[in-house]
């Protein structure tokens, strides 16, 4: 999946799913949207994600983690990490 389109899935995924700002902490929760990907990026796909929001890592330890999810029924798939300091 190109970067770009794993970006918009991303946005949609929010965007459709307002309540997957506020998951519990260490909770899992699952979502679906809709995006377009792969070679036919005029074709939107059915996507079923994954959101969770954990403890940094590392020199982030102290931080949130959120980490993202999805996959289509096409083999279209992407996974998403960011940090975010405690501060």
């Amino acid at each position: 999946m190109e970067c770009t389109a794993a970006l918009r899935v991303e946005r949609n995924l929010f965007r459709d799913n307002p309540r997957a700002n506020s998951i519990p902490f260490r909770a899992t929760r699952t979502f679906i949207t809709h995006g377009r990907t792969g070679r036919r990026p005029d074709i939107t796909r059915r996507f079923t994600c994954t959101v969770r929001y954990d403890h940094g890592a590392g020199t982030n330890r102290g931080g949130i983690q959120l980490t993202v999810r999805c996959r289509d029924g096409h083999g279209h798939s992407l996974r998403y990490t960011e940090q975010q300091d405690n501060e």
